[in-house]
């Protein structure tokens, strides 16, 4: 794709973690750009691929941090997996998930359960135990189908409290005889969020 001049740009989808900040660490520059941005009249989505916190979560941690984001700005994959699994008809899920992933699931009218879920649904999950990835896998082998948010990488260290090679995904599916699927919203989806991002200003 070639480049193009900042003033043929509207609208801007910028990364969070190690593109707006690392950690709890502004990166250098990131505030300044942002800030240039919205004098020049451009709209901004914030994107991220970490599901443990919800979009409230973001707003408010970018705001301390003296980012210019306003409500509706911040999409996360929590929110895209909300959207996969209202497309495939999904009502109930078994979530290894963090709290504020859990509360975005049900809110969206998910019904969370321990026995017989649709779903087994893995997100960025922070308070992960083993007695609750056994849940799973015994979930994955009576037949729910497994839905990961986003498909984890290795970590660094901090994000999980270890040696940053935990892939919960990978643990899991080796211990049953499902695969994940990695939910990515629909193009019309994505197209349509951010064009009421960026139109609706």
């Amino acid at each position: 794709m070639a480049a193009r001049p900042i003033d043929q740009i509207d609208g801007f989808l910028v990364d969070l973690d190690g593109t707006t900040y690392l950690g709890d660490h502004l990166l250098p520059g990131a505030r300044e750009f942002y800030l240039a941005l919205r004098s020049c009249g451009k709209r901004i989505l914030y994107i991220t691929n970490n599901s443990s916190r919800g979009p409230e979560q973001y707003l408010a941690k970018l705001r301390a941090m003296g980012v210019p984001v306003r409500d509706g700005e911040v999409f996360t994959s929590g929110e895209a997996t909300v959207a996969y699994l209202k497309r495939q008809g999904c009502r109930s899920v078994y979530p290894l998930a963090t709290a504020d992933f859990r509360r975005l699931m049900a809110r969206a009218g998910f019904e969370l359960v321990t026995e017989s879920p649709e779903f087994v649904v893995l997100g960025f999950d922070t308070e992960l135990t083993y007695q609750r990835v056994k849940k799973a896998c015994l979930l994955l082998d009576e037949g729910a189908r497994f839905v990961v948010s986003p498909r984890p990488s290795l970590s660094p260290p901090q994000a999980w409290g270890g040696d940053g090679e935990g892939r919960p995904s990978t643990r899991a599916s080796c211990r049953s005889s499902s695969s994940p699927a990695t939910p990515r919203p629909a193009r019309s989806s994505s197209r349509r969020t951010a064009r009421t991002t960026f139109s609706s200003r």
